[in-house]
């Protein structure tokens, strides 16, 4: 009886400690794998932080080039499609954050309100047209030439 009661109690002690054994290795794992996840969620962060900056530099310069094909546009006596240029360069500013784009928000904010109000029309001289967007473009020009920011410093605020 006594062999019966030691096999019994070495059982429950190797089925204690084997639980045990498994419960240890299961929180190892666990926490390797929030590790893990932790540096796959950080290295998401960096480069949506890193297209953040991207496509607000993009939208300057689609706003550049949309200028360009507005003063086309005015070169071949076609004001309609010189609007629509100028509406998609207006479009294009809005879309920039000055914080990723790593420019000065009052220039920015200035060149919206005078692009947004501007329309070419044909009653209006058409060198002073080409005059006015010209110096909507070099104002653009300016914000372009301002240094990008990294990822890190351009990053969007957690919300």
């Amino acid at each position: 009886m006594n062999d019966t009661r030691q096999v019994g109690t070495i059982v429950i002690l190797a089925a204690i400690i084997g639980i045990v054994f498994y419960a240890a290795g299961y929180g190892h794992a666990s926490s390797r794998a929030m590790r893990k996840e932790q540096q796959l969620a950080n290295s998401v962060r960096m480069q949506r932080a890193k297209l953040f900056v991207i496509k607000s530099r993009a939208d300057l310069l689609g706003a550049r080039v949309a200028l360009y094909k507005a003063v086309g546009d005015i070169g071949q006596q076609n004001l309609t499609m010189a609007n629509d240029h100028i509406a998609e360069a207006s479009a294009d500013l809005a879309a920039v954050d000055a914080t990723a784009a790593n420019v000065d928000a009052s220039h920015l904010g200035n060149v919206r309100k005078q692009l947004q109000g501007f329309e070419v029309n044909g009653s209006a001289d058409p060198d002073a047209q080409l005059s006015q967007i010209s110096e909507f473009g070099e104002e653009v020009d300016k914000l372009i030439s301002t240094p990008v920011a990294t990822a890190a410093e351009a990053a969007p605020a957690e919300q």
